[in-house]
């Protein structure tokens, strides 16, 4: 199951690759199911911000076996090469999560024996022991890998061992086997450092827990739940003031897009009148909350059925897009100018992320409005 967006620069390298590796992933592909997600797929579920955590990161594979009820999860697939190592390695050997630990443990060189690079085959091992084994299984993994940092301290650059437990520490609390309360009584130490991050925290004890209750109550009782929990979350959340999606972020625009994305959920269970829906909007709006922070008021009006006003709450933020896109294309550009800079690995990648962001910039645009127009369709019927 591969996980995709219009916005993700990894998507664009990815699907650059293939005329190069496609031929060989094709044939891999030949022997399993596909199915592949875009953004627009996620308003016949429940929406990006309450899947389990994981699924936010695009562009992600997940492998599923039913056989043996074990789930991988590979991310940051930037290329067709590197994905059909991955699923080379997964149709040939059936203890999957265990043969990614093994080969992390063995590795010797930073392009490993399968020619999957060594810093990929930590992540993805952890991640995926963090969804598919035990969170004592997952900490033996990460203490094991700390062992031999310790020994081959070259080979671990620029892998931070700590977040990425972390993050197969969330992955545990995303697919029910542990609640961050658990986790916090096992290893007081990650708690607390999870709890120091105002994503993490957030995504510990919102956007987890709340995809957990989805799978095991069911729509209506989380959608139940949400305000308490919200609730809950945002008063620890006031005092932070800490950055959120890598900028800083007042705490009541964060409130503001967590609130927007659980609405969604609201209304799917017919807790909320498009009355009430139009009023939220209108706050938002009074409050200044920035575009991209209201990116699920949309989903709000689709789950009502009022596909006409989801239509022309995307029609009107196509111009934003466009400014902010031509924002962070134009500092790029400036940056691979620049007469100041000496580092050249630095401007040449800047001059490889300008090339990928103007790609972007298109695919953002023309996905949001074909999204408006299939909107508008559907009003029309």
């Amino acid at each position: 199951m591969r996980i995709e967006a219009p916005w993700s620069d990894e998507c664009v390298t990815y699907e650059e690759s293939l005329p190069q590796h496609g031929a060989r992933l094709n044939e891999l592909l030949s022997k399993v199911e596909s199915l592949v997600l875009n953004e627009a797929d996620f308003d016949r579920a429940h929406g990006v911000d309450y899947l389990p955590s994981e699924m936010l990161h695009f562009q992600t594979v997940y492998f599923c076996d039913p056989a043996t009820r074990t789930w991988a999860i590979v991310p940051h697939v930037t290329s067709a090469q590197l994905f059909t190592q991955y699923l080379t390695l997964w149709l040939e050997r059936p203890q999957f999560p265990q043969t990614l630990q093994q080969l992390a443990l063995e590795a010797t060189t930073p392009e490993t024996a399968v020619g999957i690079p060594f810093k990929h085959l930590v992540e993805t091992a952890i991640q995926t022991a963090g969804y598919s084994l035990s969170f004592e299984e997952t900490r033996a993994l990460v203490e094991k890998l700390r062992e031999k940092k310790a020994k081959q301290p070259d080979l671990f650059q620029g892998i931070d061992l700590d977040a990425l437990y972390m993050r197969g520490s969330q992955n545990q609390i995303s697919a029910g086997r542990i609640t961050y309360e658990e986790l916090s009584a096992k290893d007081p130490q990650l708690g607390k450092r999870m709890f120091d991050s105002l994503e993490n925290m957030i995504e510990a004890r919102l956007y987890n827990v709340i995809g957990v209750l989805l799978r095991k109550q069911g729509l209506e009782a989380a959608a139940r739940q949400v305000p308490a929990l919200l609730e809950t979350v945002h008063k620890d959340m006031a005092a932070k003031g800490l950055t959120h999606e890598g900028e800083v972020a007042d705490t009541g625009i964060v409130r503001a897009k967590n609130e927007a994305a659980f609405k969604v959920l609201e209304a799917r269970a017919g807790l909320i009148t498009r009355e009430q829906a139009v009023k939220f909007n209108e706050q938002l709006i009074a409050q200044n909350v920035p575009f991209y922070f209201r990116e699920s008021v949309p989903h709000i009006f689709v789950a009502l059925g009022d596909y006409a006003t989801a239509a022309s709450l995307i029609e009107a933020t196509l111009p934003e897009w466009g400014m902010f896109y031509d924002g962070l294309i134009a500092h790029m550009r400036s940056q691979t100018k620049s007469k100041d800079s000496k580092d050249e690995k630095m401007v040449q990648m800047f001059g490889n992320k300008l090339a990928i962001f103007e790609k972007l910039k298109v695919r953002v645009i023309n996905a949001r409005r074909a999204r408006a127009e299939s909107l508008r369709k559907l009003a029309s019927s």
